[in-house]
């Protein structure tokens, strides 16, 4: 079979044309399209949302996401929101560029955005649109491109990011500043920055576009005792969620029970705070006009296929979303959408709805055919993610395609696939396992070859310098937003 250099060289898109003004850096264009509030919750999966019909078997009659669930029954809720991939970095970069991993290139933590491509803050200031950013984890860092575009873009982790953290995949302090960003609870400070930025920018004429990071639902799992007592009453095991990630595995039923229960108090925890920044946008009258986007970034593995975390797989369990929109009088309310929908169809879709329109290159689309109807003349395609794990410190590099009825993966490192029909093994527990993408008896495996295939000469359309992360190799517009936003002073050394 053939041999495929490396998974960023896959891609699924459009015929890519060349950029041509998209960099949303030239002069603001007034608007008065709707509010926008993008709302991302870091490690959550989607099976553990109340609004999906879960309870907690300790607990079931606690639901996990009263807010949520309020946010849907008054809007639209996907059943079938895909990530392009299983950890946070590449999947957030997805959400804010309109590409998968393997066309914006920030697949991993030594990649940052090549300025040449256009952000969503980006393209909605240019339309106007006051836009303010405010972040809880390391993988969120400016450093990486995410400031594009923001007038406003902090920091509200208790941890310290200075940029020297970042450099270098050894670096020490790269590893202590994620360890440290797991302890404690950043929610409290993150809706206080956040609601101060929103009393002001409500104040103004101008629409604004607000994104907020949760980061509480990430192990560590340590939530406010009164949450703890919510969802585990009593328990008196020896535990420690705090360190799951760090364990092998559970000594008893009981106590991976319990480890899920702390995670579910900290999805309730930040539910509850998301609910009271939704509770401001009505107390400001700002309800009506603004678009509410919730979604989050990947899942969460419980040993579902033998091991934790994330960052390691492309089961559901780690790269199905949650995913609800609200836009009163625009968007249907209490709809469910069966239509599968992909991260990078997120950002294009806002813009449609605010009536801004995304570069040409862009490979999401609007989601708006799910709740419009359609023409019947026009033939539908169904939507294909491509996945991608490239890490090469972690000796991880897999490529995966996902349809609403299957999922096909490939590791690099193995040498071997898997393909699963998923209406028929929804769970993931039975693949066909195969060596050769050319066995007549799988057209799926073939399909993927075909699909991967085609879509490598196509990259080579889509203009990049995507280089590595460090002080002296940053664009100039990047170091100004660095030291604009604090993470540098005047001489681009240490932090102020």
């Amino acid at each position: 079979m053939p041999q495929f250099p490396s998974v960023f060289v896959f891609c699924l898109t459009l015929l890519l044309p060349l950029l041509t003004g998209c960099s949303g850096a030239g002069e603001k264009v007034g608007t008065k399209g709707p509010n926008v509030v993008l709302i991302s919750v870091d490690s959550l999966r989607r099976d553990h949302l109340s609004t999906y019909g879960y309870r907690n078997r300790l607990a079931p009659d606690v639901p996990t996401t009263p807010a949520i669930d309020r946010l849907a029954k008054g809007g639209l809720r996907f059943d079938d929101a895909v990530s392009s991939t299983s950890w946070t970095l590449p999947s957030h970069m997805a959400l804010m560029t309109g590409l998968p991993d393997t066309l914006h290139g920030v697949v991993n933590n030594e990649k940052r955005l090549d300025p040449a491509l256009s952000t969503l803050a980006q393209l909605l200031r240019a339309r106007g649109y006051q836009t303010g950013g405010f972040f809880t984890g390391p993988n969120l860092h400016p450093i990486f491109g995410f400031s594009q575009g923001f007038d406003t873009y902090e920091s509200c982790s208790e941890v310290d990011m200075p940029v020297e953290s970042f450099q270098g995949t050894t670096n020490p302090r790269r590893f202590d500043m994620h360890e440290a960003s797991h302890k404690g609870l950043t929610s409290p400070a993150l809706l206080e920055r956040s609601l101060a930025w929103l009393n002001e920018a409500a104040a103004k004429d101008d629409p604004f576009f607000l994104f907020v990071h949760w980061w509480d639902p990430h192990y560590d799992y340590d939530p406010p005792e009164q949450y703890a007592e919510m969802f585990d009453p009593g328990y008196d095991g020896d535990s420690d969620a705090t360190e799951f990630y760090k364990s092998h595995q559970m000594k008893t039923p009981r106590d991976m029970q319990h480890v899920l229960s702390m995670y579910d108090a900290e999805i309730r925890y930040t539910d509850d705070h998301i609910g009271m920044l939704l509770a401001r946008i009505e107390k400001l009258g700002l309800a009506q006009d603004t678009l509410i986007v919730f979604t989050a970034d990947h899942g969460e593995e419980f040993f579902d296929h033998g091991k934790k975390g994330h960052q390691r797989n492309f089961y559901d369990e780690s790269v199905r979303l949650p995913l609800v929109m609200r836009l009163p009088g625009v968007l249907p309310s209490g709809k469910s959408v069966q239509r599968m929908a992909r991260i990078q169809d997120i950002g294009p879709t806002i813009l449609d709805l605010c009536d801004v329109a995304a570069p040409d290159y862009f490979e999401g689309v609007s989601l708006r055919s799910s709740w419009e109807p359609r023409d019947p003349d026009v033939k539908s395609v169904a939507p294909v993610q491509i996945l991608s794990l490239e890490l090469p410190g972690k000796g991880i590099n897999k490529v995966g395609l996902r349809r609403k009825d299957l999922k096909v993966v490939w590791d690099f490192e193995e040498q071997t696939g898997e393909l699963f029909v998923l209406y028929d093994d929804p769970g993931e527990m039975n693949p066909l396992v195969f060596t050769d993408f050319d066995d007549p008896a799988h057209p799926a495996v073939r399909f993927f070859k075909q699909s991967i295939q085609e879509l490598e000469a196509r990259r080579a359309l889509l203009p990049r310098t995507v280089g590595h992360v460090g002080v002296d190799d940053l664009p100039a517009d990047l170091i100004e937003d660095l030291a604009g936003f604090g993470y540098l002073d005047n001489d681009h050394g240490e932090q102020e």
